[in-house]
């Protein structure tokens, strides 16, 4: 009968939506995990690039160096945003989003030295918050 088969459809759809949201909330913490992960080796991989202190390569040129400072907002900050923070570090998130490229053009105006632009960076993110 119809109604008993409209009864069966609705608790169907409330089992299958129920899964849904349970499948989402064990993929959403380990994939929150790989892009904490993932911002914090960017982290440490930009500093020591644009610090000129990369293993192995003691001389690095001066694009490596700049990509070790653009990295922050090339990586960084949208691993961290990819976690689906809460607003408010979303909101610190899209600051520093839009702060960093702007240290990134302003500081070679007044210093050229990109381990300082990098740590301009990382103290934009940390003050976003």
């Amino acid at each position: 009968d119809m109604s008993t088969r409209a009864l069966l459809q609705e608790e169907l759809e409330t089992a299958l939506a129920k899964l849904a949201i349970e499948k989402r909330s064990v993929m959403r913490e380990e994939l929150k995990q790989v892009f904490l992960i993932q911002s914090l080796l960017s982290i440490g991989i930009s500093g020591m690039l644009a610090t000129n202190h990369f293993p192995g390569y003691p001389d690095l040129p001066v694009s490596a160096q700049a990509l070790g400072f653009w990295t922050i907002w090339l990586f960084t900050i949208p691993s961290l945003r990819a976690r689906k923070p809460a607003p408010v570090e979303k909101e610190a998130l899209n600051i520093a989003f839009l702060l960093t490229p702007v240290l990134n053009i302003a500081i070679p105006f007044v210093a050229k030295d990109p381990g300082l632009i990098w740590l301009a960076n990382v103290v934009a993110i940390a003050a976003s918050y």
